[in-house]
């Protein structure tokens, strides 16, 4: 066996890891412990969180995965453990957790409900062409043929009890094992050195010759990529509507195809809602599945699990939704426990103090980086005094905030002002200036600060609509010594984008981008379902569905130059810059005397000054 500790800054909870070596994708033995994964971690009555999240409560996050590839694998499981548990507590309970795998058969119901959740799981896996195409690609790749991927479900229906016990004897053993520790570097512990002297294991000139080495031509003299074909035309599902004897409203589409089905349930509330107890409605949301009619959120979790389904309960700024997929043979059950859940949720003290922990710790870990702080400072900042209760008024007059996290690795950028809302008239020229600024690879945004000058792996902008006015966010993540230089080139792109048109080119790539993506979204059952409950959430009509291509076709650069002119001018837009401030905040206060500082330790979220 071996073992590792290593020391990083800003480790706000300890993280462990127990791994061990796998097997090849074409192994015999890949299909029981494909299985073996899914009773370890698929779910919350999965082995590993019903032991360290659930029973013993020492863990916030445990799982596992197989990672099977062409010439090797590995198992691996993991905990990211609980305010004030040790990482000899997380390894004690991951190794025992192999222990009674390789000591004791697993039960047949354990057995039934992985089989079905890695199933229902295939069956998504293949809902839209793309989809369909990794699944034969990844096979090809890795067995040399596609149709092994047409194997695939048999091989897992073929697993056994004593299967997954033997190749956890074979495979799970203690001398195997590889134990790392993730913990927070002190004073007693500083960070520990990377290694950044790596060279490649294997060089291509050292291996025996395998025959024509093919090189790049110059790229004169590559053939040219084929020219696009005409443009598919974009088919919508017809959407009925009728209304219960109790007043619900229920819109259907039908989607042909694989035996899957998704139901949602919208409900018109939201952390707009929350009033003073910032997080209500996510927790609420959150407990729904925790516990219904006298049942635990263990035996909800199993026997949603059984059906090879999903349900879950989610809430945003305006609206939450709980939602449930499931093979269409067993939908009616699955529905049938959604129902429940909404209707007798008992929100059990146990449970509500379970759920109020593991979401605390989970800010914990959102809160040591500087992207989720500066995302949730830009919330504040934009909306002032009460940045997820209703926005109309006045905005916020804009600012400039620093947040100084010494020892952060990179710096988190955010420019952010007020939006939309949903049902405004330039939505659409919004949208398609969105992708071009930073919505898509191809972005200004990604072209100027990543391809250009290499100094962020990915920008990204977001226009954020809601009911009432919403937050527009353009961000990345750079190095900390080139915080102020990205934070000037995404305020110069925004502001080209109100003071120049769109070039044809560029609005015929956006519109196509823009139109393939909403005829993908419509592949999938639960992405239909999206884009329907977002239509009747917003009171939009249902024609809208199919209007949607002609609508983005329709968009003028003049349209999109004057709604970012209209909307989003950079006088009203407010900069907040998360990092090791000792390494840019001179460069920021060059460009913006009027700067304000103040340490991540000293961080308000409450309090519209941040202090």
């Amino acid at each position: 066996p071996r073992e590792s500790t290593f020391y990083a800054p800003n480790v706000p909870l300890p993280a462990v890891v127990l791994a061990w070596p796998g097997v090849r994708y074409d192994d015999p033995d890949r299909a029981a412990l494909t299985v073996l994964d899914g009773i370890l971690s698929t779910g919350e009555s999965s082995r590993l969180y019903r032991a360290l999240v659930y029973d013993q409560k020492i863990a916030t996050q445990a799982s596992s995965s197989l990672d099977a590839s062409q010439q090797a694998g590995s198992v691996i499981t993991y905990a990211i453990m609980a305010e004030g548990e040790t990482p000899e507590a997380g390894l004690a309970s991951l190794r025992a957790e192999a222990a009674r795998l390789r000591e004791a058969p697993v039960t047949e119901a354990e057995l039934v409900e992985a089989k079905n959740e890695l199933v229902a799981g295939a069956l998504r896996e293949r809902e839209t062409v793309e989809d369909r195409a990794n699944v034969l690609g990844w096979s090809l790749i890795n067995t040399g043929g596609a149709a092994s991927a047409d194997a695939e479900i048999a091989a897992l229906q073929a697993v056994t009890v004593a299967d997954i016990q033997r190749v956890a004897r074979r495979y799970l053993t203690d001398q195997r094992s590889i134990a790392i520790r993730y913990l927070n570097a002190d004073d007693q512990n500083p960070v520990t050195a990377q290694s950044v002297d790596v060279d490649a294991p294997v060089r291509v000139a050292d291996l025996a010759p395998v025959g024509r080495v093919f090189e790049l031509l110059p790229e004169a003299q590559r053939t040219p990529i084929p020219a696009a074909g005409p443009a598919v035309e974009l088919a919508t599902p017809a959407v009925e509507t009728f209304t219960l004897s109790n007043g619900l409203e229920v819109y259907v589409a039908r989607k042909p195809g694989l035996p899957l089905v998704s139901a949602r349930l919208g409900l018109a509330a939201g952390s707009a809602d929350d009033g003073d107890k910032t997080g209500l409605s996510v927790l609420t949301a959150g407990l729904l599945t925790q516990g219904s009619s006298g049942r635990s959120a263990p035996e909800i979790a199993a026997e949603i699990e059984q059906l090879g389904a999903q349900l879950g309960a989610s809430s945003g700024p305006d609206f939450s939704n709980v939602s449930v997929n499931a093979p269409s043979d067993v939908f009616p059950r699955a529905l049938a426990l959604m129902a429940d859940v909404v209707r007798r949720p008992d929100f059990a003290a146990e449970e509500v103090e379970r759920q109020r922990d593991q979401s605390l710790d989970g800010l914990r870990v959102s809160l040591s980086s500087p992207g989720p702080v500066a995302s949730l400072a830009a919330g504040r900042v934009v909306y002032g005094d009460a940045p997820r209760a209703n926005p109309a008024g006045v905005a916020a007059a804009p600012r400039v905030v620093v947040i100084d996290q010494p020892g952060a690795g990179q710096a988190a950028v955010y420019v952010a002002m007020r939006s939309i809302a949903r049902t405004d008239g330039d939505y659409f020229p919004l949208t398609l200036g969105n992708t071009l600024l930073g919505g898509s690879f191809t972005s200004r945004l990604n072209q100027e600060i990543r391809i250009k000058r290499g100094l962020s792996y990915g920008t990204r902008s977001n226009l954020g609509v809601r009911q009432d006015e919403g937050a527009f966010v353009a961000s990345a993540q750079t190095r900390n010594d080139a915080a102020a230089e990205v934070a000037g080139l995404i305020l110069d792109e925004i502001t080209r984008l109100s003071t120049t048109r769109p070039t044809d080119s560029e609005m015929t790539t956006r519109q196509a981008i823009l139109t393939g993506a909403f005829g993908s979204s419509l592949e999938t059952v639960d992405g239909l379902g999206g884009v329907v409950a977002n239509l009747a959430l917003y009171d939009l009509p249902m024609s809208d569905l199919a209007a949607y291509a002609g609508r983005v076709e329709a968009i003028t650069p003049e349209q999109v130059q004057a709604a970012f002119a209209g909307h989003l001018p950079t006088a009203n837009a407010s900069l907040v810059i998360v990092g090791d401030a000792s390494q840019f905040i001179e460069a920021v206060r060059a460009k913006y005397p009027n700067v304000e500082v103040l340490p991540l330790t000293e961080l308000n979220l409450d309090s519209a000054t941040l202090r």
